[in-house]
């Protein structure tokens, strides 16, 4: 009998990529989707080195990179911004887990190259697409404390033309559950009252293969949120109300030559916002439409030289029937970078951006980049990158009524960061990644909303800002037929400080920036034996200040969840059933003041995957 197999020719089109992954961060499907987490803020904040700020489960969440605020993380969503064009931030509560196949961090100036405003970097949610015969069903039911009910579906089926995929989400729960008052007399027990909750979406993917290279895609994303938010611990019950319904499309042609990769893309997005405040009487409406669109196209051009060229276009028009007149706005941006490939033992780059607004300013920012990879080390490199960043105001910075301002500067950044990463097999089928980054930034012209004399809050360019920190990242795990064991943890230190003062007597001079942790920590554990699993997770939040003086702050707290699975392999069907206890010590704390977080809770949860 032979032992030869005879494989059919594959050819790969594309060139060879840029080793720039120190300081890219990279989830697949398997750590978004784990077995607790419901939205992309939960799943970033267990897995990575980002500070996900959350005002409460099923409410708001927001992200922070590097110390940079919420408006200054971009989000995007195979390659379109997500960012709100009114705030500038975007709510990862609204984006459940089970809609995404990978995410990547690309932390500071790494994310330059999809778009401007990224002082502390972005992140990439993404779709995949595989062309092979297949015909996949998998279906996803949670049922948890609070009411708590989460329902998936996800229907795939393609072949080697055309690929296309289904997905339908519901999500709903009453989070009533028990707190001790710490703002009362007596510390009374109390339940949290009118945080109902109720979210459905569905998203379709069709994508067509023109021909071995070539292929086109669309997508669409609709989800509705209905959520009613609690009061305040210091407060009293009333009925406080946001609903959000967002329509997505795009539209995406791919083609790979023989050394170069074209892509371009365009997408219609709307999104619709209210919010009631029964105290205030406040019934606030505002509707967002935005047209964006994307060239990329990178190419070899030499041996040793790599060109990237990509140019993004975004209209957006905004209408409120509430804070200030309809708006609207145009932006053209571009990136340029020429790179290296690896010559004895070194790769450089050289890149930059250009933002221009219409009927404003033009913005020209560089970068630059050197990678050293070590010889006595596998898969062992040291990374050097600096360079400048712009964001320019939000529509709400500049328009509000009252308290924003269109004298307002746009905020820049200087940035410097040092990394170095390894991956080194240890023994017969251990493997060890360790990275660590060092990166300092000094941010002019700090968009910071404060408090006036007249009772409302007005945004002011602070003259400098000053971020700097640590992010230290380590994996160890063991594959054998039986056994598979895997520990992974990701510790930030960040100091986030305002340099300058804004008046005589600014007690806010050297002192840390509100919501900003300067310790975090998170660590995970998997053990995995023929079909029993089992995976801890421990969350550390170092202490948050709430006053610009830091007199006043929320302590920090830590969180371990814990969670035992089976699996029962039916041919090729699999069908898995987990139990989940959640904050398993019972911490009380608070993620944002006076906004109390939920004990000790549960989760079960079904998953059934059918496969042809």
């Amino acid at each position: 009998m032979s032992d030869t197999v005879n494989l059919r020719e594959v050819k790969v089109y594309g060139i060879q990529a840029n080793s720039n992954q120190a300081q890219v961060q990279t989830l697949d499907s398997l750590a978004l989707q784990s077995l607790t987490y419901k939205d992309i803020g939960e799943s970033l904040q267990q897995n990575t080195n980002v500070f996900v700020k959350s005002y409460g489960s099923g409410s708001m969440a927001t992200i922070s990179l590097r110390g940079a605020n919420a408006s200054q993380t971009q989000i995007y969503w195979n390659g379109v911004s997500l960012n709100s064009s009114l705030y500038g931030s975007t709510d990862l509560a609204l984006y459940p887990t089970f809609f995404i196949d990978d995410a990547h961090v690309d932390y500071g100036l790494n994310s330059m190259k999809y778009g401007s405003g990224g002082l502390g970097g972005s992140v990439r949610l993404d779709n995949k697409v595989q062309f092979k015969k297949d015909f996949k069903v998998s279906l996803v039911q949670d049922f948890g404390s609070f009411n708590q009910r989460n329902s998936a579906l996800k229907l795939t089926a393609s072949n080697a033309k055309w690929y296309n995929e289904t997905k339908v989400f519901y999500r709903t729960a009453k989070h009533d559950y028990n707190y001790t008052n710490t703002a009362k007399e007596g510390f009374p027990e109390e339940n949290v009252e009118n945080a109902h909750l109720n979210q459905n979406g569905f998203m379709q993917s069709v994508s067509y293969r023109i021909k071995e290279q070539t292929w086109v895609s669309g997508n669409y994303w609709y989800y509705f949120s209905n959520r009613n938010l609690p009061p305040l611990m210091t407060g009293t019950a009333f009925k406080e109300h946001q609903e959000d319904i967002s329509h997505k499309g795009l539209l995406s042609f791919h083609h790979y030559f023989n050394s170069s990769k074209l892509t371009i893309s365009a997408a219609l997005m709307n999104d619709a916002l209210r919010y009631t405040n029964e105290r205030s009487m406040l019934d606030s409406k505002s509707e967002t439409n935005s047209f964006q669109s994307i060239i990329d196209y990178e190419t070899t051009l030499s041996k040793l030289l790599i060109w990237n060229s990509r140019v993004n276009t975004n209209h957006t028009r905004l209408k409120s029937e509430s804070s200030f007149e309809n708006k609207e706005r145009e932006e053209l941006s571009s990136f340029h970078q020429i790179s290296t490939k690896t010559i004895n033992h070194w790769q450089a780059e050289v890149g930059f951006r250009q933002l221009y607004i219409y009927g404003k300013e033009n913005f020209w920012t560089p970068t630059f980049g050197l990678t050293y990879f070590l010889d006595s080390l596998e898969n062992a490199q040291l990374q050097l990158k600096l360079g400048q960043n712009v964001k320019y105001p939000t529509l709400n910075d500049l328009y509000q009524t009252p308290g924003g301002s269109e004298s307002l500067s746009e905020e820049k950044s200087n940035q410097v960061s040092l990394s170095t990463s390894i991956v080194q097999p240890i023994m017969e089928e251990i493997k060890l990644q360790l990275s660590m980054s060092l990166f300092y930034a000094e941010i002019e012209d700090y968009i910071l909303w404060q408090p006036t004399a007249f009772g409302y809050w007005e945004a002011r360019n602070i003259k400098a800002v000053e971020t700097k920190g640590v992010e230290i990242r380590a994996a160890i795990e063991q594959t054998s037929k039986q056994v598979k064991w895997q520990i992974k943890s990701n510790y930030t230190y960040t100091s986030s400080l305002k340099k300058e003062k804004s008046y005589a007597n600014d007690q806010s001079l050297n002192k840390q920036l509100i919501y900003i942790p300067e310790h975090q920590l998170n660590t995970a554990f998997m053990l995995k034996w023929k079909s029993y699993a089992m995976q801890a997770q421990n969350q550390f939040m170092g202490a948050r200040y709430t006053t610009t003086d830091n007199s006043s702050f929320l302590p920090p707290y830590n969180l371990v969840d814990l969670s035992l699975s089976k699996e029962w392999n039916l041919k090729k069907h699999i069908f898995q059933l987990s139990f989940s206890t959640l904050n398993l010590f019972n911490a009380s704390y608070q993620a944002i003041q006076w906004r109390p977080m939920p004990g000790r809770n549960y989760m079960v949860r079904l998953r059934l995957n059918l496969d042809s």
